[in-house]
């Protein structure tokens, strides 16, 4: 369920935006996911391997003042596989690809977003946070939400290759650094808005062109455990755009810091 209620400040504003912002409005969700994989993790791997995943989500939402009207439909997929490469090293470095694909029908009041990067979110102090979170179509080197519809699609392609296992704490601080990697990787996506959409409130009530997004770039990676006993992997990593590198916001090349694994 989701509450939505409207505020401004000072407060007299809201009375000048109308009267559909001066109540509280309740969308009930209702959501249906499947999945299934079989790629193994190892304890000294640096990423799933020699195996496959695939999972859906369908969502149905509406307006519970307005049911019939405001009910929309949502269905978003991804299949992704690994493939392990005995290169030699510490572990196997590992070849990765996602592909992911959404659609959401004009009645929808939320948007399909490409671009940002993926990972974890890692809160460091009370309302200070590392990482943007979970991304179905991210493209690093774009920022989040360049590109938004009702119908999207993304691939990447990692090669993900192990460097060193420290297995060891720094100073007498309670950080241990158990991994370090390096990744090469390419991301693409698009997000568009069908021709002949009525939808207004993503779309503006007309279609947008899809305008695939592609970048290219590496990452420095490093699982470690804070306190002793939680694991977390850092990103640094940088991107560049290489192609619609209008939708970059002028940026050659994207400097990012991140927690978790892309995908």
């Amino acid at each position: 369920m989701e509450f939505r209620d409207f505020d401004t400040n000072p407060s007299t504003l809201l009375a000048r935006l109308g009267s559909s912002y001066a109540r509280s409005y309740s969308y009930p969700t209702f959501y249906l996911n499947a999945g299934f994989g079989n790629a193994r993790t190892t304890a000294l791997g640096i990423s799933p391997e020699d195996g496959w995943q695939i999972a859906g989500t369908a969502r149905q939402r509406w307006r519970s003042d307005a049911a019939s009207s405001t009910r929309s439909t949502s269905v978003v997929g991804y299949a992704q596989f690994f493939k392990a490469l005995d290169f030699g090293g510490p572990a196997h470095a590992v070849l990765a690809g996602r592909v992911a694909a959404g659609w959401e029908d004009d009645k929808t009041a939320s948007a399909l977003e490409a671009g940002g990067v993926s990972g974890g979110i890692l809160s460091v102090i009370p309302g200070i946070t590392i990482g943007e979170g979970r991304r179905t179509f991210f493209v690093r080197g774009f920022p989040a939400g360049a590109q938004v519809g009702t119908s999207a699609v993304g691939a990447s392609a990692e090669l993900r290759i192990p460097l060193a296992q420290p297995n060891r704490g720094w100073l007498l601080l309670p950080l241990f650094v158990q991994k370090m990697n390096v990744t090469l990787f390419t991301d693409g996506a698009s997000a568009w808005c069908p021709a002949g959409t009525t939808n207004t409130t993503v779309c503006g009530g007309k279609g947008t062109a899809s305008a695939w997004m592609q970048s290219a770039g590496a990452e420095l990676q490093f699982d470690t455990a804070l306190q002793y006993d939680v694991p977390y992997r850092f990103r640094l990593g940088v991107a560049a755009p290489v192609l619609n590198t209008v939708f970059s916001s002028g940026r050659r090349v994207a400097a990012y810091f991140s927690v978790g694994a892309s995908f």
